[in-house]
């Protein structure tokens, strides 16, 4: 069994339950134990900075939400082509970020 599904897993049923403080303990285990094992610039390893960054946004910590998004756009910008959907999904996240903060001219720097 891969631990860190089963923590990625944990964290989505958390998710799910609205316990979002327990769904970044596990979710953040398996980031551990991904940067632990895995390449540096790993597809995975985004990935998961884009589930944390997501429950981040969800639970209004905009900052620190952005800071995970920024993590995985430049992961998948490395390893992924220029019109992969992943790229646009990260694209999107930060644009919401952006919106959410009420802050309409820093991504047009």
């Amino acid at each position: 069994i891969d631990i860190t599904n089963v923590f990625s897993n944990i964290a989505v049923l958390y998710c799910y339950k609205c316990e979002y403080q327990l769904a970044l303990e596990y979710s953040e285990k398996a980031l551990t134990l991904e940067q632990d094992t895995l390449p540096k610039n790993h597809p995975q390893l985004a990935s998961t900075h884009l589930k944390i960054g997501g429950i981040h946004h969800q639970i209004g910590n905009y900052d620190l939400a952005l800071k995970c998004y920024l993590i995985a756009d430049e992961i998948y910008r490395t390893v992924l082509s220029p019109d992969h959907p992943s790229l646009a999904i990260v694209k999107a996240n930060i644009g919401m970020i952006y919106i959410d903060k009420g802050d309409f001219k820093s991504p047009l720097k």
